[in-house]
């Protein structure tokens, strides 16, 4: 069995990893600047590329059909908002 290994971006948030369902390369979620974006590491060394370009928000999850042609994801923002409660006697 022959292995092989991949240096991911050590600087950036990676999650998600998975195999692309050709099995031609791993495709991870890699947040840059608060923008999360699907990249590709193919298995025969060539540079990971970026598979979508969004330019705000956040990939939660992904998958491929099982045809390789239609990409089904779960996208959005996280908001927080803060409440002071204070009560007094």
């Amino acid at each position: 069995m022959t292995g092989k290994a991949f240096e991911l971006p050590g600087s950036l948030r990676v999650r998600e990893l998975s195999w692309f369902p050709t099995g031609k390369g791993l495709q991870y979620l890699i947040m840059r600047d608060g923008v999360m974006n699907i990249w590709e590491q193919p298995l025969d060394g060539k540079e990971p590329y970026e598979v979508t370009h969004f330019t705000s928000g956040l990939i939660f999850s992904f998958v491929w059909s099982s045809d390789h042609k239609h990409l089904l994801m779960t996208r959005g923002t996280i908001s927080n908002d803060v409440v002071l409660l204070e009560f007094r006697q």
